[in-house]
């Protein structure tokens, strides 16, 4: 096992999610909500939203 001061990573470290969905009005409210759950430290204004050409987010 590789330790902390070893590591090539960083941590506690940012880590992008994609995440697919129907493109709704609600899709990025909910989202927020049910990741702020989890993780009470998520800073919303970090989201990137981008419509695909078959209308999904």
């Amino acid at each position: 096992m590789i330790s902390p001061e070893d590591s090539l990573i960083e941590y506690p470290s940012e880590f992008p999610i994609k995440v697919m969905g129907k493109a709704v009005p609600e899709f990025a409210q909910t989202l927020t909500e049910l990741v702020l759950q989890y993780d009470p430290t998520f800073d919303p204004s970090g989201v990137e939203f981008r419509p695909s050409k078959g209308g999904i987010m």
